[in-house]
């Protein structure tokens, strides 16, 4: 899935507000150069994988909010996109 398509996915989107369809395909891209994957492959979406980005983001000083933003917009890509 690219990053493109996703972006287009949440352009589009009408559960989820303005905030989100901006900052949901940032925070993925953030989410991918974790994992060092080229943003045309399919990304890993898991428990730990995401506790991992989570606790990037806790690292280098992200409040709250915007962690949870962050872990959502995987989420959104896990149930829209990949479908799981």
């Amino acid at each position: 899935m690219t990053l493109a398509k996703y972006e287009l996915v949440v352009a589009s989107a009408e559960d989820i507000g303005e905030s989100d369809r901006i900052w949901f395909p940032k925070w993925l891209r953030r989410y991918a150069m974790s994992f060092r994957k080229g943003l045309t492959d399919e990304l890993p979406v898991n428990r730990d994988a995401a506790l991992q980005f989570s606790r990037s983001l806790l690292k280098s000083g992200a409040p709250a909010w915007q962690r949870w933003q962050a872990v959502r917009a995987v989420e959104y890509y896990r149930d829209l996109i990949l479908q799981r």
